[in-house]
């Protein structure tokens, strides 16, 4: 990959940014700015890939100080690194600059041209280190992920292999009460099970099947949230999935959580859609699904449950269809068998292309494919169905008794 060497001056003295600009084009990829916002816009017209790995500032410039401006970029690129200069370095603007701007460097003004391209040079250095940490970072959540949703396939795949359900129904939900970082939801959902790797396999089946459990069960099952949070806590910048995990059979009028703090949106979240997807297992129809939730209604979030409502109302319908018939977008209701019972594709999965051409394959195999294809397809207008090329791997998942 070639080193990102762009750089972006913003100074409302143009002779200050044209001689910089003289002394530094041929070591960095220069850009100026006259303003603070006339930066944010240099800002706004690259994408990620072509964003700035240093911005120089002046500090006191009309309209916008060094110290806003440099916070607007902390917030839109937190990668790039921030360098002010200033002909006042008092002691509020230097506490005002790390704490709101994060400033990597001070520099004096007038600024010697030799000593800015060693500090930008420097700067530069420390953005490509912070990308390889945050590119490392990412691999290691991802492969981490995968190799938990792996075990919890291995340990019991009757139990968790709804997951992908669950993790379509929390999606919609928070689709539709517009909330940002949905993937941290998503992945609370994906993940909300790992926990019941402790538990014992009649407890998971009674818990599947909706069989009453004792005191003892109960009370061992109540604890699998805490058990999964704390695993997922030891990956790297999942602390949000992990609180959505530990929380998820908080009640919404339950204000202290599991007795310590108050639930998370994303649990809450993922609390009805737990309830959701048990009830329709149970043989509810989406809607009558959320007529029993509503006769408990204190124990949901009210912008939950109305989110919920209005998903279940857009309909969903259960068809049994040929190989021939699938299309991408609908799920598998019930395990894909070969002719002689061998589960070929678990249930949950999203029909996608490649799906499709797998199942082609075994049924011109010896094996066969067992038809007709119970699949649920989901209303016209419902949110874009996530592809199974997101998750590694489909478990069935346990929700809540």
């Amino acid at each position: 990959m070639t080193e990102n060497r762009r750089v972006l001056l913003v100074d409302d003295e143009p002779n200050v940014l044209q001689g910089y600009r003289r002394h530094l084009r041929k070591m960095f990829d220069v850009e100026c700015g006259l303003s603070g916002a006339e930066g944010l816009q240099r800002i706004q017209q690259t994408n990620k890939a072509q964003s700035f790995a240093v911005v120089v500032s002046d500090m006191t410039m009309p309209g916008m100080n060094g110290v806003e401006f440099l916070e607007q970029v902390k917030t839109s690129c937190p990668d790039t690194v921030r360098i002010m200069l200033t002909g006042n370095a008092d002691q509020k603007t230097a506490t005002d600059a790390v704490n709101r701007g994060a400033i990597y460097r001070f520099l004096n003004k007038p600024c010697e041209p030799e000593r800015l391209a060693e500090t930008i040079e420097s700067g530069i250095l420390r953005y490509k280190l912070q990308i390889q940490e945050t590119a490392m970072l990412t691999k290691t959540v991802a492969g981490s992920v995968s190799l938990m949703t792996d075990v919890l396939s291995l340990v019991n795949p009757k139990a968790f292999g709804r997951l992908s359900n669950l993790r379509r129904i929390a999606r919609d939900i928070a689709a539709e009460l517009s909330l940002e970082r949905t993937w941290e939801i998503e992945m609370g959902a994906m993940l909300s099970q790992i926990g019941c790797i402790a538990l014992s396999n009649d407890v998971l089946e009674k818990v599947r099947s909706g069989a009453k459990l004792s005191g003892e069960e109960s009370a061992k099952f109540r604890e699998h949230p805490k058990i999964g949070a704390g695993l997922i806590r030891r990956i790297p910048r999942l602390e949000l999935v992990a609180d959505t995990v530990q929380f998820q059979l908080s009640r919404c009028d339950d204000s202290r959580g599991d007795g310590e703090r108050k639930p998370p949106l994303s649990a809450l979240i993922l609390r009805a859609t737990l309830d959701f997807d048990q009830l329709r297992n149970s043989g509810m129809t989406d809607q009558q699904a959320v007529v029993q939730m509503k006769k408990d209604a204190a124990a949901y979030d009210k912008r939950v449950l109305a989110a919920l409502v209005k998903l279940a109302n857009m309909g969903e319908r259960v068809e049994d269809v040929t190989l021939s018939e699938l299309e991408e977008g609908m799920i598998l209701e019930e395990h894909v068998c070969s002719r002689d019972g061998n589960v070929l594709v678990a249930s949950g999965h999203v029909i996608n292309p490649p799906l499709c051409a797998r199942l082609k394959r075994f049924a011109i195999s010896t094996e066969g494919v067992r038809e007709p294809i119970r699949v649920r397809i989901p209303a016209v207008d419902s949110a874009e169905q996530p592809k199974d090329v997101e998750s590694p791997t489909e478990p069935e998942a346990v929700s809540t008794p």
